[in-house]
C-alpha cells in the first residue's frame, strides 16, 4: 500500500505533487529537482532522513522557501540542520483526521498556536481531570467545524503539555507544546512505575550528532537505541554517553544496546515511533 503524504507545493494555489514516503530519498531528490517546489511538507521523520542524505552526499538540491512537517516529530538536531546549514526556515503543522487544523507553529518557534475558535484543546490525566500549563497529559481536542458530526472531548493519544508564556509574536492564541509520543509509549522503571517517555527524550535529543532516532525498551533494564547519525558523529563516545545518562536515569544494572543504522522501520502508515514500549507490546 502506497503512503503518499509528502507533497510538494510551488505556491499557495498552484499544483501539488505527491511523493511516497515509502521510496528512499534518492528516488525522491530528482523529483524534488525537477518539480523545483516553494514548500516541502511531510512527516518529521522523513525529513530527517532526506536531509541527512543531502548532508552526507552533497548532492545538488533545489532548495524550497520553507518546510513544513506533522504526522510524526522532527529532532532538533535535524530542525537545526535544516535551518542553519541549508539555510531553510522550518515550521510544525498539528492535525488529525478527525480534526484537520489543531495547531501551528509561528516565526518565532515557541511551541504551537492552537486555533481556539475551531478546535479547542484540553490536556487531561488518566481520569479526564484538565491539567495545568507545563503539566504533561493527553491531547483531548473538540471540532466544531465538522458540520456531519461535531466532536467534543475526543482523546487523540498524542502527549502533549500547554505553554504558559505568550509568544512574542503577538498573537493572543494560545500555545501547546510540540506532541511528544504517544500515552501508550509509556516507559516502565526497575521498580514496575510507569514513566512518562519524556523522561528520555533530553537523552537522545542533545546528542548533536544523532539526526534520528528509537528507543525499544525490552525489558526494565534493557534497552534497544537505533541511531541515524551525521557522518561527523563519534560512534564509541556517543555510545559511552548515552550507556550513562541512561543508567543515571533507570540505574546502574541498566542495559543499553546501540545500533548506528541508516534507517528506521516505519509503521504501515508511513511514521517512525519515537519510543517503542514493551509495556504496549508485551
Amino acid at each position: 500500500m502506497q503512503v503518499d503524504n509528502t507533497f510538494l507545493a510551488k505556491r499557495i494555489v498552484s499544483p501539488r505533487q505527491f511523493l511516497s514516503m515509502l521510496d528512499p530519498p534518492e528516488k525522491n531528490i530528482p523529483l524534488i529537482n525537477a518539480f523545483e517546489p516553494d514548500v516541502i511538507h511531510s512527516y518529521g521523520s522523513y525529513l530527517e532522513v532526506l536531509f541527512a542524505r543531502l548532508l552526507a552526499t552533497g548532492e545538488a538540491f533545489h532548495r524550497p522557501k520553507a518546510v513544513g512537517f506533522g504526522g510524526d516529530g522532527l529532532s532538533d538536531s535535524a530542525r537545526q540542520l535544516i535551518m542553519d546549514h541549508f539555510g531553510i526556515p522550518v515550521f510544525s503543522f498539528y492535525s488529525s483526521v478527525e480534526a484537520p487544523s489543531i495547531a501551528f507553529e509561528c516565526g518565532e518557534h515557541r511551541g504551537l498556536h492552537i486555533n481556539e475558535d475551531i478546535c479547542p484543546v484540553r490536556i487531561v490525566d488518566a481520569s479526564g481531570r484538565s491539567l495545568l500549563p507545563g503539566e504533561y497529559g493527553e491531547v483531548v481536542v473538540s471540532n466544531l467545524v465538522n458540520r456531519t458530526m461535531v466532536l467534543l472531548n475526543y482523546r487523540l493519544g498524542d502527549l502533549a503539555t500547554l505553554l504558559p508564556d505568550p509568544c512574542p509574536c503577538g498573537r493572543s492564541l494560545r500555545l501547546m507544546s510540540f506532541p511528544e509520543g504517544r500515552k501508550d509509549d509509556w516507559l516502565e522503571l526497575p521498580t514496575g512505575e510507569p514513566v512518562h517517555p519524556s523522561i528520555v527524550y533530553p537523552l537522545l535529543r542533545d546528542e548533536e550528532g544523532v539526526l534520528q532516532y528509537q528507543l525499544v525498551q525490552e525489558s526494565p533494564s534493557d534497552f534497544h537505541v537505533r541511531l541515524v547519525a551525521k557522518t561527523s558523529c563519534n560512534r564509541p563516545e556517543t555510545e559511552a554517553r548515552l550507556a550513562a545518562k541512561f543508567g543515571r536515569v533507570f540505574g546502574e544494572k541498566t542495559r543499553l544496546r546501540v545500533s548506528f543504522v541508516s534507517s528506521i522501520p516505519r509503521t504501515s502508515s508511513g511514521k517512525v515511533r519515537r519510543v517503542v514500549s514493551m509495556r504496549q507490546d508485551r
